[in-house]
């Protein structure tokens, strides 16, 4: 519920919204007053109020005299309503038999435009063929006989007498092998040994290379083309363990050295594709015994492939030390080291 003050507020509103004259707000200004004459006093101005009551009131009635005065004035000077019209009176001169009375003519009105549709071309009026004197333009037609034959030279006659030749029939044979050669799908994929004798070049080596031909391990003796598809992963290095023959399988770049440990191992793990179900670690110490016997030969497979020497110190894949801060001194390398099973022995 509104207060009495927002309520007040708002007859304020309606009131300003009358848009009232200078003499109509003082009128109200002093009916206010008059009504609450505590207010001046709440306001510290020096006034007496009751000496000037009378005074307000005679000041109010002077000022609803002056409104009735202008109330009036306006009344007179005001024009009259647009539906009635003043009634002008005016003396009627007779008019004499030797005056003429001007007609009073309407203004003229324009005729309409009548449009003319204009043609799309320009209308000629020589007809097509002649000239504008009438003459006939162009040579002449000649005249031939109905006997008359015309002459035919060699070159068409042979152009006429091709097509009467037959068109050999296609052979059914070459159809049937282009629609089998467009079918793909029905081809067995090749198998490990094919996609090798058709990607290798230059000599055997030592040991064998790893590849990554679209998305499956490829292991060769020999280099693979670097076609859509073939990417070097590194060298096979066997060994024996225990008494247990093992593999060894050597990454063929370093990882860079400003990054971690701890990142190295989780990428080794999570982003490298495993090779026969092992996935590949970071190099510890222990796999320089199994490395560098054979240093040199797989260091010459390692440029052959396009990455890394195997040189200089590298982190130890156990050390915590190193876990989780970057040494730009030391390199990383991954490794991959698969047990053979029995039967892989005797192969």
């Amino acid at each position: 519920m509104k207060s009495k003050t927002e309520i007040a507020l708002e007859l304020l509103k309606v009131i300003q919204s009358l848009g009232l004259s200078p003499a109509e707000v003082k009128i109200l200004t002093l009916e206010w007053i008059k009504t609450y004459p505590f207010v001046l006093e709440d306001f510290g101005w020096d006034v007496q109020i009751h000496v000037r009551v009378h005074n307000i009131s005679a000041e109010v009635q002077k000022l609803q005299a002056l409104l009735s005065d202008a109330e009036q004035l306006e009344a007179a000077f005001t024009p009259p309503e647009p539906d009635e019209e003043p009634q002008i009176h005016e003396p009627v001169t007779p008019i004499s038999e030797t005056e003429v009375v001007p007609k009073i003519e309407a203004p003229p009105v324009d005729p309409p435009t009548p449009q003319v549709e204009l043609p799309a071309e320009p209308v000629s009026l020589t007809p097509k063929g002649y000239s504008k004197y009438g003459k006939k333009l162009g040579r002449p037609k000649k005249q031939r006989s109905e006997t008359a034959e015309k002459p035919t030279s060699k070159s068409q006659a042979d152009k006429k007498a091709k097509p009467a030749a037959k068109p050999k029939p296609k052979p059914a044979a070459p159809i049937a092998e282009s629609s089998v050669a467009l079918k793909p799908v029905d081809e067995a994929p090749p198998t490990e040994e094919e996609l090798i004798e058709r990607l290798k070049f230059g000599k055997p080596y030592t040991y064998d290379l790893l590849y990554l031909v679209k998305s499956a391990y490829v292991r060769s003796p020999f280099k693979l083309r670097n076609e859509a598809g073939v990417s070097p992963v590194g060298v096979v290095i066997p060994y024996t363990h225990q008494n247990e023959p093992y593999e060894i399988v050597v990454y063929y770049t370093d990882e860079t050295a400003a990054i971690p440990l701890n990142t190295a191992q989780k990428y080794a793990k999570n982003k490298l594709l495993p090779y026969k179900e092992v996935s590949w670690r970071v190099k510890e110490a222990g796999d320089d015994a199994h490395i560098r016997p054979v240093l040199s030969e797989i260091n010459e497979i390692f440029k052959k492939m396009g990455g890394d020497a195997f040189k200089g110190n590298y982190i130890d894949g156990r050390g915590g030390y190193y876990g989780q801060k970057v040494d730009l001194q030391h390199k990383i390398r991954y490794v991959c080291d698969i047990p053979l099973s029995k039967k892989e022995q005797s192969d």
